[in-house]
């Protein structure tokens, strides 16, 4: 078993803790404790941010 934990700078505890379900070289799938669920994260080509994302209200 392998898990996850974070501390945001914010405060916030949505994503402290989280078992990782998989891991490949393109995503990880976590299950996060309390309400939040599963999320996938996918691995970008040259570290940069994929396209389409909502971004109103950053920078």
């Amino acid at each position: 078993m392998r898990m996850i934990r974070l501390k945001c700078t914010d405060g916030s505890k949505d994503r402290t803790t989280g078992m990782v379900d998989s891991l490949n070289k393109g995503s990880l799938k976590v299950t996060w404790e309390g309400g939040l669920g599963t999320e996938t994260y996918t691995k970008t080509e040259g570290g940069k941010l994929p396209t389409g994302l909502p971004t109103a209200g950053l920078g």
